[in-house]
Protein backbone atom coordinates (compact mmCIF):
# COMPACT_ATOMS: atom_id res chain seq x y z
CA UNK A 1 0.00 0.00 0.00
CA UNK A 2 1.09 3.83 -0.58
CA UNK A 3 0.58 5.79 2.32
CA UNK A 4 -2.05 8.70 1.16
CA UNK A 5 -3.02 10.24 4.61
CA UNK A 6 -2.90 10.42 8.04
CA UNK A 7 -6.55 10.19 10.57
CA UNK A 8 -6.54 10.89 14.23
CA UNK A 9 -9.70 11.11 16.05
CA UNK A 10 -11.10 14.56 16.92
CA UNK A 11 -10.79 13.72 20.51
CA UNK A 12 -6.84 12.99 20.07
CA UNK A 13 -4.85 13.34 23.29
CA UNK A 14 -1.72 15.61 23.02
CA UNK A 15 0.64 12.19 22.54
CA UNK A 16 -1.74 11.13 19.73
CA UNK A 17 -0.87 14.42 18.07
CA UNK A 18 2.43 14.20 18.60
CA UNK A 19 2.56 11.09 17.13
CA UNK A 20 0.70 12.03 14.11
CA UNK A 21 2.73 15.10 13.75
CA UNK A 22 6.41 13.05 14.23
CA UNK A 23 5.10 11.24 11.66
CA UNK A 24 3.38 13.47 8.85
CA UNK A 25 7.34 15.77 9.68
CA UNK A 26 9.15 12.83 8.64
CA UNK A 27 6.89 11.59 5.46
CA UNK A 28 7.58 15.40 4.03
CA UNK A 29 11.11 15.47 4.70
CA UNK A 30 12.07 11.94 2.98
CA UNK A 31 8.99 12.64 -0.08
CA UNK A 32 9.20 16.51 -0.16
CA UNK A 33 4.96 15.92 -0.18
CA UNK A 34 3.15 17.13 3.13
CA UNK A 35 1.10 14.05 3.62
CA UNK A 36 -2.63 15.27 4.86
CA UNK A 37 -3.29 14.83 8.47
CA UNK A 38 -6.90 14.60 8.95
CA UNK A 39 -9.61 14.32 11.97
CA UNK A 40 -11.55 11.26 11.62
CA UNK A 41 -14.72 11.85 10.73
CA UNK A 42 -16.78 8.92 9.17
CA UNK A 43 -15.26 9.36 5.57
CA UNK A 44 -12.07 10.78 6.60
CA UNK A 45 -10.65 6.96 7.62
CA UNK A 46 -12.73 5.19 4.74
CA UNK A 47 -9.83 6.00 1.78
CA UNK A 48 -7.25 4.12 0.40
CA UNK A 49 -3.83 4.50 1.79
CA UNK A 50 -4.85 5.58 4.91
CA UNK A 51 -2.95 5.49 8.49
CA UNK A 52 -4.90 5.56 11.30
CA UNK A 53 -3.00 6.43 14.26
CA UNK A 54 -4.54 6.16 17.88
CA UNK A 55 -5.87 4.08 21.48
CA UNK A 56 -8.94 1.98 20.87
CA UNK A 57 -10.17 3.86 23.65
CA UNK A 58 -9.94 7.53 21.91
CA UNK A 59 -10.49 6.62 18.01
CA UNK A 60 -13.54 5.29 16.92
CA UNK A 61 -11.98 3.47 14.18
CA UNK A 62 -9.85 1.58 15.62
CA UNK A 63 -11.93 0.45 18.23
CA UNK A 64 -14.20 -0.87 15.49
CA UNK A 65 -11.31 -2.57 13.95
CA UNK A 66 -10.27 -4.18 17.23
CA UNK A 67 -13.93 -5.38 18.34
CA UNK A 68 -14.36 -6.85 14.76
CA UNK A 69 -11.04 -8.53 15.39
CA UNK A 70 -9.33 -7.53 12.10
CA UNK A 71 -6.38 -6.13 14.57
CA UNK A 72 -4.74 -7.63 17.67
CA UNK A 73 -6.14 -6.09 21.01
CA UNK A 74 -3.45 -3.81 22.58
CA UNK A 75 -4.77 -4.16 25.57
CA UNK A 76 -4.72 -8.36 26.03
CA UNK A 77 -1.42 -8.47 23.69
CA UNK A 78 0.58 -6.36 25.21
CA UNK A 79 2.75 -4.90 27.65
CA UNK A 80 2.99 -1.40 28.89
CA UNK A 81 4.53 1.14 26.14
CA UNK A 82 3.81 -1.71 23.72
CA UNK A 83 2.45 -1.34 20.10
CA UNK A 84 0.94 -2.74 17.29
CA UNK A 85 1.13 -1.71 13.33
CA UNK A 86 -0.68 -3.58 11.09
CA UNK A 87 -1.88 -3.31 7.43
CA UNK A 88 -5.38 -4.65 6.35
CA UNK A 89 -7.68 -4.45 3.89
CA UNK A 90 -11.52 -3.34 5.22
CA UNK A 91 -14.25 -2.27 2.92
CA UNK A 92 -11.82 -3.09 -0.01
CA UNK A 93 -9.40 -0.32 1.06
CA UNK A 94 -5.81 -0.40 2.20
CA UNK A 95 -5.44 0.59 5.68
CA UNK A 96 -2.43 1.03 8.22
CA UNK A 97 -3.13 0.72 11.71
CA UNK A 98 -0.51 2.30 14.40
CA UNK A 99 -1.63 1.64 18.11
CA UNK A 100 -0.52 1.00 21.92
CA UNK A 101 -1.08 -0.52 24.70
CA UNK A 102 -0.74 3.38 26.00
CA UNK A 103 -0.30 6.49 24.51
CA UNK A 104 3.98 5.95 24.81
CA UNK A 105 3.39 2.40 23.57
CA UNK A 106 1.30 4.15 20.33
CA UNK A 107 4.51 6.53 19.86
CA UNK A 108 6.85 4.20 19.78
CA UNK A 109 4.60 2.44 16.89
CA UNK A 110 5.69 5.63 15.53
CA UNK A 111 9.13 5.62 15.59
CA UNK A 112 9.13 1.69 14.85
CA UNK A 113 7.66 2.32 11.52
CA UNK A 114 9.66 5.39 10.71
CA UNK A 115 13.00 3.41 11.71
CA UNK A 116 12.48 -0.27 10.62
CA UNK A 117 9.98 0.46 7.85
CA UNK A 118 11.34 3.81 5.99
CA UNK A 119 14.70 3.85 7.41
CA UNK A 120 14.87 6.77 9.12
CA UNK A 121 17.93 6.89 11.40
CA UNK A 122 17.82 8.70 14.83
CA UNK A 123 21.30 9.42 16.15
CA UNK A 124 22.73 10.83 19.09
CA UNK A 125 24.53 13.72 16.93
CA UNK A 126 21.83 13.93 14.12
CA UNK A 127 19.31 11.99 11.72
CA UNK A 128 19.78 10.22 8.79
CA UNK A 129 16.24 10.70 6.52
CA UNK A 130 16.70 9.08 3.11
CA UNK A 131 14.56 10.18 0.20
CA UNK A 132 12.21 8.36 -1.37
CA UNK A 133 9.76 8.72 -3.94
CA UNK A 134 6.25 7.69 -1.75
CA UNK A 135 5.82 5.90 1.46
CA UNK A 136 5.36 2.38 0.34
CA UNK A 137 4.42 -0.18 2.95
CA UNK A 138 4.75 -3.47 3.18
CA UNK A 139 2.23 -6.16 4.24
CA UNK A 140 2.98 -5.39 8.24
CA UNK A 141 1.71 -7.15 11.16
CA UNK A 142 4.06 -6.48 14.37
CA UNK A 143 3.54 -6.59 17.80
CA UNK A 144 5.74 -5.60 20.28
CA UNK A 145 6.43 -5.19 23.94
CA UNK A 146 9.60 -3.45 25.78
CA UNK A 147 11.49 -6.09 27.38
CA UNK A 148 12.33 -3.59 30.09
CA UNK A 149 10.03 -1.53 32.06
CA UNK A 150 12.52 0.53 32.65
CA UNK A 151 14.95 2.42 29.70
CA UNK A 152 17.32 5.20 28.96
CA UNK A 153 20.81 6.50 30.04
CA UNK A 154 23.06 8.23 32.65
CA UNK A 155 24.13 11.32 32.03
CA UNK A 156 27.29 12.32 33.34
CA UNK A 157 27.51 16.25 34.40
CA UNK A 158 31.40 15.80 35.48
CA UNK A 159 33.85 18.43 33.83
CA UNK A 160 35.03 18.24 30.47
CA UNK A 161 33.96 18.41 26.60
CA UNK A 162 30.64 20.23 27.05
CA UNK A 163 29.32 17.65 24.25
CA UNK A 164 29.71 15.29 27.56
CA UNK A 165 29.11 16.70 30.03
CA UNK A 166 25.20 17.27 30.58
CA UNK A 167 25.51 20.16 33.63
CA UNK A 168 26.88 22.50 30.80
CA UNK A 169 24.35 21.67 28.38
CA UNK A 170 22.14 24.73 27.15
CA UNK A 171 18.26 24.03 26.93
CA UNK A 172 18.58 23.22 23.35
CA UNK A 173 20.93 20.09 24.03
CA UNK A 174 18.62 18.77 26.78
CA UNK A 175 15.64 18.98 24.32
CA UNK A 176 17.55 17.04 21.69
CA UNK A 177 18.78 14.52 24.65
CA UNK A 178 15.02 14.03 25.01
CA UNK A 179 13.89 13.91 21.78
CA UNK A 180 16.36 11.26 20.70
CA UNK A 181 15.58 9.28 24.32
CA UNK A 182 12.01 9.18 22.68
CA UNK A 183 12.80 8.03 19.53
CA UNK A 184 14.98 5.09 20.77
CA UNK A 185 11.74 3.99 22.64
CA UNK A 186 13.15 5.24 26.07
CA UNK A 187 11.55 6.28 29.13
CA UNK A 188 14.04 7.34 31.90
CA UNK A 189 16.99 10.02 32.07
CA UNK A 190 19.02 9.40 34.98
CA UNK A 191 21.42 12.46 36.10
CA UNK A 192 24.86 12.18 37.80
CA UNK A 193 25.37 16.03 38.70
Amino acid sequence: MILNSISISDSASEMEMLAARELQKYCQQMTGAEIPLRFSGESEADTDGVLLIGLPSTNHHIDTLVRSRKIRNPDRNLKPEGFIIETLIDGGLAKLVITGRDPKGMLNGVYHLLQEVFGVGFFRDGQRVPTRENLTVPELSIASSPRFSIRGELLWGYLGPQRFCSSSWPLERWQAAIDWQAQKKMNTIEISL
